[in-house]
């Protein structure tokens, strides 16, 4: 049974948690998939050009940050840096969709039914990727919001 682990002490709001956490678990496999058609893609062509180490690359940071996540979501200085690094592999997956659907020399390399299936699959974690960033933006709202209402309630306590 998969289950997620709660943090010791909740600092945002949990349902936004929850979500982010969900986002967080799909972008774990869409790292896994691009690293996997990176390679086929490599393999298939026989080389590696700037294009396929550049999806290799994206897809690798999307998995190992995805991974580590988990280490980011009490402090809002991690937070932060997950969610930059996020929003860079969303700009960067973005770019990869829209250079497939603009490029005609995809489908005849890699065959139309292969390619029109990569093209929605990557707009698709794209629209994945952005809704992670825009569910943690909101989840680091909540943590701010939480850690302040905290330290208010400690100044209102000591008066």
């Amino acid at each position: 049974m998969l289950a997620i682990k709660k943090p010791d002490e909740f600092v945002g709001s949990q349902c936004v948690y929850y979500t982010f956490r969900i986002f967080t678990a799909i972008q774990i496999l869409i790292g896994l998939a691009d690293l996997i058609t990176g390679i086929l893609i490599c393999a298939k062509s026989g080389s590696a050009d700037w294009y396929d180490l550049c999806y290799l690359v994206t897809g690798l940071i999307i998995f190992v940050l995805s991974m580590f996540s988990h280490t980011t979501y009490s402090s809002p200085l991690r937070l932060i840096c997950y969610l930059s690094w996020l929003f860079a592999c969303f700009c960067s997956q973005l770019g990869f969709s829209l250079g497939i659907i603009l490029v005609s020399e995809y489908s005849d390399f890699v065959g139309t039914e292969y390619a029109e299936s990569a093209q929605w699959f990557m707009l698709a974690a794209s629209i994945v990727l952005l809704c992670g960033f825009i569910f943690g933006s909101w989840y680091l709202s909540t943590v701010r919001d939480a850690i302040a209402d905290k330290e208010n309630l400690k100044l209102l306590n000591k008066g």
